[in-house]
């Protein structure tokens, strides 16, 4: 999964990715695992409100970009529903709301990149309004742009088979972003780049052969199992074992 995982940032890299919010795998993988690797390859995470075990935030809460003289502040939440051992997670409201307050008057344009399912994701956006943009990232669908108040709202689903573009009201902040959600299909070619970062993947997977256990694929045996454990093959295995 790590691998997997480092393979991806290195292709976000590549296409000069501004913010990576941490979602629901990402923090499967631990905080200081995360750390580490960002220091190590400079990906652009963005966690408003995840924190280590001391109550420490584990990346950068939002950042800052600026687009043809405009000031994106960016800032990144994840449902407390994915908190695992060894993080916290806070209110994504709250967080958001306490980055507006240090940042005010030094943005002009407020992005939150969310990781929330989509009912919450929609209460999220209606109890938002101070946000311009609300880019969803754990709902099952993608989600058109559409305005819950003056806040935008959209989401591309999670397989990665779409992307959702976005344009911002012209002249002034007067009126919403609009965009569409964009199938990834055959008529978008391929980039050369990215597909030697796949292939540089695919040939560290054959140099580490790594077991069915440390792929993710399977999931791992219980330790000391209770009698009477069996998995698929039992049967068959015992024959020789």
């Amino acid at each position: 999964d790590r691998a997997k995982f480092e393979a991806i940032l290195q292709g976000e890299l590549q296409m000069g990715i501004a913010a990576h919010n941490l979602g629901s795998s990402e923090i499967k993988l631990g905080a200081a695992y995360l750390q580490k690797l960002q220091q190590k390859i400079k990906i652009p995470f963005v966690s408003a409100n995840i924190r280590d075990a001391e109550g420490q935030l584990i990346t950068e809460p939002q950042r800052t970009v600026v687009v043809n003289g405009k000031r994106l502040l960016i800032v990144g939440v994840i449902s407390s529903q994915y908190a695992v051992s060894g993080v916290q997670v806070s209110s994504p409201r709250d967080a958001v709301l306490s980055i507006v307050d240090q940042k005010a008057g030094q943005y002009d344009w407020l992005i939150v990149l969310a990781y929330l399912p989509e009912i919450e994701l929609r209460h999220f956006a209606a109890e938002l309004p101070e946000a311009d943009v609300i880019l969803g990232g754990g709902t099952h669908q993608s989600i058109a742009p559409a305005y819950a108040g003056p806040t935008t709202v959209a989401a591309a689903a999670r397989q990665g088979k779409f992307l959702v573009q976005l344009q911002p009201p012209h002249g002034s902040r007067q009126g919403g972003w609009e965009g569409r959600v964009v199938e990834m299909t055959g008529e978008f070619s391929d980039s050369e780049q990215q597909k030697q970062n796949l292939q540089a993947f695919y040939a560290e997977l054959e140099k580490r052969d790594f077991t069915a256990a440390e792929t993710g694929f399977s999931p791992a045996l219980p330790v000391n199992p209770p009698a009477g454990y069996f998995v698929a093959g039992s049967e068959s295995c015992r024959k020789c074992h």
